[in-house]
């Protein structure tokens, strides 16, 4: 088992501030090489997918809201969408999903209007969000 110190670390963030940022570590004192050390990890750790099985289940609008917007993700890759906003031009949709970095995009297989096909997902899974043009939508967790 690796067994890693703080002088360990220390040496490991110097080699990579040296290499990738060209920096003078060597003229640091001990507190500003352990702040770069902790802002570039947190850094690196802030670029890391979320993982797949936050966002699957069922989301929507408040129960009470008329426009009844709805998208369910399986764990087959395979989606449901469905928005009333708009009475007279109902969109359903079904198909498949793609994770691409940290949004998930919907492949309809009718491919026939528009829809809010590219959703980021944020607060663990619980919310989802979309924009297409000016329209912007926001979806809360309903079920898993």
């Amino acid at each position: 088992m690796l067994n890693i110190t703080l002088p360990g670390i220390l040496l490991l963030a110097t080699i990579f501030l040296k290499l990738v940022f060209n920096l003078r570590i060597n003229k640091m004192n001990l507190p500003t090489k352990l702040s770069l050390t902790i802002i570039t990890s947190i850094l690196l750790c802030s670029f890391t997918p979320g993982e797949p099985e936050q966002f699957l289940g069922t989301y929507g609008v408040s129960e009470l809201d008329p426009s009844d917007i709805r998208l369910t993700i399986q764990s087959d890759h395979t989606f449901y969408y469905q928005d009333y906003s708009n009475p007279e031009h109902k969109i359903v949709r079904s198909g498949t999903w793609t994770l691409k970095g940290k949004h998930v995009v919907l492949k309809d297989k009718a491919n026939i209007k528009k829809f809010h096909d590219v959703w980021k997902f944020s607060h663990h899974g619980q919310v989802a969000k979309s924009r297409k043009g000016i329209t912007f939508y926001r979806l809360c967790k309903q079920s898993n």
